[in-house]
């Protein structure tokens, strides 16, 4: 994989620094309407997503509010995982979908090396 095929973020690493982010991930593959990640569960990973669409919702009272969509490239409770916090959402396949699921001290361990990475290309 090259990094700005999908990860642009990750044109501002070095080799050795994607050799070990890569290295340290997992690819999960979903069908239609699977469930990524439930509301509720705690973020404990990096979440991108390779290929697909996702529906993001929220449950509340017993009703359920779509508030937006995730695509190709998109990270999936991103500042959830940072701040170690539940996540206050869910996110469904609409389509078969590709995650990367990044080991998340490793990925806090690059900011902390070279932080242009997570910058905006």
């Amino acid at each position: 994989m090259k990094p700005d095929e999908i990860y642009t973020w990750a044109v501002h690493l070095k080799n050795e620094e994607l050799e070990e982010l890569i290295g340290s991930s997992v690819v999960l593959d979903y069908k239609k309407n699977d469930v990524i990640i439930k509301q509720g569960s705690l973020a404990t990973q990096i979440l991108v997503l390779e290929e697909g669409m996702v529906k993001l919702n929220f449950e509340e009272r017993g009703k359920d509010t779509t508030f937006g969509f995730g695509t190709k490239g998109d990270f999936i409770g991103l500042m959830c995982s940072f701040v170690k916090k539940r996540l206050d959402f869910s996110a469904v396949a609409i389509t078969p979908c590709r995650i990367r699921v990044f080991n998340r001290d490793v990925f806090e361990k690059l900011i902390g090396q070279n932080g242009q990475f997570v910058a905006e290309p």
